[in-house]
């Protein structure tokens, strides 16, 4: 991994993006522009594939490149969770497990950088659970609903198996 020589870095610049959208992303959501909101939402799923893949491929992982990365999807997916609930696109309960963990991961996420100074990249689960975030989210809005719930309740499982494989690393560290 690279040193942290520079901040504007294309990946970090994807990242920044994907947090730059949010405002355009909620403002759909409200307006319930049901277009806008699924390319809106797409850009920034697919960015944030893409920044990740970037990084490692030019060599440009940086410590502040992660938590970026991390911080810009905690933050984008529980405010669009939240707004897609209260337009009832998605159930209240649905946000709440989400943020719940979310918040556990950051918790968890600010022991290991005070015990080892790094911060972990998303492993399988957590990129399976992103996925899974994503055809919810998409198929919500869609109004598919049946395909909704099911990709939730496979978003909840694996949201909830990436936080025990997270546990499990930070208390193996602690």
């Amino acid at each position: 991994m690279s040193r942290d020589t520079s901040y504007f870095t294309l990946p970090n610049i994807i990242t920044i993006s994907r947090l730059l959208i949010l405002p355009p992303v909620v403002y759909t959501v409200l307006r319930g522009n049901k277009v806008w909101m699924t390319v809106l939402i797409s850009f920034a799923f697919f960015s944030d594939a893409v920044d990740g893949f970037i990084a490692r491929r030019l060599n440009m992982e940086s410590e502040t490149g992660k938590l970026l990365d991390h911080l810009t999807d905690k933050i984008f997916l529980n405010t669009l969770l939240f707004f897609l609930a209260l337009k009832d696109y998605i159930p209240f309960y649905f946000f709440y497990i989400i943020v719940f963990r979310d918040v556990l991961i950051l918790i968890g996420s600010l022991l290991i950088v005070g015990k080892s100074g790094s911060i972990y990249s998303s492993d399988i689960l957590g990129k399976i659970a992103g996925f899974s975030f994503f055809v919810t989210i998409l198929s919500s809005i869609i109004g598919w609903k049946v395909i909704s719930i099911s990709w939730m309740y496979i978003a909840m499982v694996f949201a909830i198996l990436s936080l025990i494989k997270y546990s499990i690393r930070l208390f193996r560290l602690l």
